[in-house]
């Protein structure tokens, strides 16, 4: 299975889903890491860079950009490292005050990350290709 056929079934997962939840995150996370083929360590500097190059991030924007993938990535530790406060499961405003807060914050990042998931396809789609390759290079004189 290539780095898209990962991203594609990263989306279905979040498809069966009936309601937004934390395990969003990771399967995000896990479509931009199988896209944009990154390495353990250093993820969201890798994938930043990648991302900026691939869909052209404006020179304007790079700052606001990288600020929402580090609160994206921040948001998806907290969860997977036990950090991030859990809302009541029964997923009611009466059950738990805090929940509208939680959703929002869940929502608005799961939001970001789903859309560069969804350019990179749609980019993807339009040049015929099916799988996006990096190489770091360097020259001297």
């Amino acid at each position: 299975m290539n780095g898209t056929e990962s991203a594609l079934f990263s989306i279905l997962n979040i498809c069966r889903e009936g309601y937004v939840s934390p395990t969003q995150l990771i399967w995000i996370s896990s479509a931009l890491e199988a896209l944009y083929d990154t390495l353990k360590g250093q993820i969201s500097r890798t994938l930043v860079d990648r991302i900026e190059l691939f869909l052209g991030i404006p020179e304007n924007g790079k700052k606001k950009f990288k600020k929402k993938i580090r609160e994206f990535y921040n948001l998806r530790s907290r969860f997977v490292h036990g950090e991030l406060e859990i809302a009541h499961p029964m997923y009611k405003n009466i059950l738990d005050e805090k929940f509208s807060d939680y959703e929002t914050q869940l929502l608005e990042n799961c939001d970001f990350g789903l859309s560069i998931v969804i350019a990179t396809l749609q980019k993807m789609i339009k040049n015929k290709w099916t799988c996006i390759n990096f190489k770091e290079q360097y020259f001297g004189n």
